[in-house]
This record gives structure tokens, C-alpha cells and sequence, in this order.
């Protein structure tokens, strides 16, 4: 989201915050290779940042839209 003014970005900052804080979160592994599937109504999802490396090569996608 992008913030239309100051207030909205604070909140959006504690919201952030709060989620990485919080106790009921669940960090899974996911194996090197491997692709998770999320729907976005019913997960809210993140990812820590990537550890670089030169062998790999990484792309983020990112679908929007309707999909029947």
C-alpha cells in the first residue's frame, strides 16, 4: 500500500511492527527449488529478505486480477 499522507503511513508503520512482533506467527522453511501458492483472501503472508547468491537466480511474481 502506498500512503496518501503522513497519518497513513504511521499506521501503516505500526501495523507493520505489530505483525513482525507478533507471537502467532509461523515461519516455515521452504526447501531450495520449492514454490508456495498463497491466496491472498485468506493469508496474510511475508517473507524474510533473500540471502544473495551468485548461483542462483531469484524473480519475484507477482499475479493480479481475476482468475476464474
Amino acid at each position: 500500500p502506498e500512503p496518501k499522507n503522513m497519518k497513513q503511513g504511521l499506521f501503516l508503520q505500526k501495523l507493520s511492527d505489530s505483525l513482525e512482533e507478533s507471537k502467532n506467527k509461523v515461519i516455515t522453511k521452504i526447501p531450495q527449488s520449492s514454490l508456495i501458492v498463497a491466496n491472498n483472501h485468506f493469508w496474510l503472508h511475508g517473507r524474510k529478505a533473500f540471502k544473495e547468491n551468485k548461483k542462483l537466480s531469484r524473480e519475484l511474481l507477482r499475479i493480479r486480477g481475476s482468475f476464474f
